[in-house]
């Protein structure tokens, strides 16, 4: 779940920096509450921003696909099947290491 929750926070929030000074602290004491290691938090936070900067229209994403004459919409058709197989590995890999 938090794996999503920062896919989505990386639609708002472009640095990763930024998002980490915002947000781990909070995640971070949530984490001790409900007892997951701290290091499947980061790994959450670092697959969900991985992920996202595949589609996320800030950065070096645009300019890429125009140096290469490629449209938007094609690169989300071909960027799409290769998410969801992130997000499922991903996952697994989050509920492998928080038991």
């Amino acid at each position: 779940m938090m794996m999503l929750l920062y896919m989505v926070f990386t639609l708002f929030i472009s640095s990763s920096s930024g998002m980490a000074v915002l947000t781990m602290p909070i995640f971070g004491s949530l984490a001790v509450i409900v007892g997951v290691p701290g290091k499947e938090i980061v790994n959450a936070y670092l697959f969900g921003m991985g992920i996202m900067s595949l589609i996320t229209p800030t950065g070096i994403m645009l300019p890429s696909l125009d140096i290469a004459s490629v449209s938007v919409k094609a690169w989300l058709r071909f960027v799409y099947p290769l998410m969801i197989m992130l997000i499922i590995v991903s996952m697994a890999f989050l509920v492998v290491g928080v038991f």
